[in-house]
């Protein structure tokens, strides 16, 4: 049996920003009771216990990534996640850049109910081109030329859904070989990549985002820039030549103030 606690909670991770507050508190509650306990639970079933409080307490239906990185994760490295396997591994990320969070200070309101509709939408085309496949069982197993060979088997929103789940895929395995070589220059353009696919695939970006997005590709010491999370508001996340962050923050604030009237929050890593 678990031993009874009394825990007060801080932090510094901003609520409703789609920075993985969630998973940060579920799995800091999780160490806490782990060390209390002397349990010496594994950190991968320490995820997945954080993700069933996601998916049947609170009820979004989120996959693994938040919680992985928050069991796994470790400065200066980006986390690679095999969600089949649960294998992973970590790459060292380039030194002199630097990763500026800019939070729109958008409530994400439709967030959640958006997710899941997401995901549902992602089954359905599943299902329509498993009579083709019959192997597959997730987007994970459909290739482009898959996609683009029943491409008009699909409705044209469950299509650009797929679309976006299959080159999010691969562009995500590309990041880690271009991380790998450190090759900055074409991670920073496939973050480009990502949130475009994003904003009209997936249709989860928002004015808000694409105000912050759109303005870095004028800054040439920006290499790349994307919304995180679920969308509908929340954050970007940009990578910035390191000795021009300050830059980066007095400019991107100007941009975002002078288009929407009010200002974001920014946080320097």
């Amino acid at each position: 049996m678990l031993s009874g606690a009394d825990i007060a909670v801080s932090g510094n991770v901003p609520i409703g920003s789609g920075l993985s507050s969630s998973a940060a508190l579920e799995l800091s509650v999780i160490r806490a009771l782990d060390e209390l306990n002397n349990l010496k639970l594994d950190p991968v079933v320490m995820a997945y216990m954080g993700k069933r409080a996601e998916n049947d307490f609170v009820g979004v239906q989120s996959g693994i990534m938040d919680q992985f990185v928050a069991s796994l994760g470790t400065p200066g490295e980006a986390l690679f996640i095999d969600c089949r396997s649960n294998n992973y591994s970590r790459i060292p990320l380039v030194d002199g850049y630097t990763i500026v969070i800019v939070d729109t200070q958008k409530k994400r309101e439709l967030a959640a109910s958006e997710y899941n509709k997401r995901r549902k939408e992602c089954d359905e085309a599943v299902s329509i081109l498993r009579p083709f496949y019959p192997d597959i069982t997730s987007l994970r197993d459909v290739t482009t030329t898959m996609l683009r060979e029943h491409w008009n088997e699909l409705a044209s929103v469950l299509a650009s859904r797929a679309r976006h789940v299959v080159t999010e895929n691969e562009r995500v395995l590309e990041s880690v070989e271009l991380l790998k070589r450190g090759n900055i220059e074409e991670f920073g353009r496939l973050m480009y990549q990502s949130h475009e696919s994003l904003r009209h695939d997936y249709q989860v970006s928002c004015l808000e985002l694409d105000i912050l997005v759109d303005a870095t590709l004028r800054m040439g010491y920006v290499l790349g820039s994307r919304m995180t999370g679920a969308g509908f508001g929340g954050c970007t996340v940009n990578l910035v030549e390191e000795d021009r962050a300050e830059k980066f923050v007095t400019e991107i604030r100007q941009e975002y103030e002078g288009k929407l009237g009010k200002s974001p929050e920014i946080y320097v890593f």
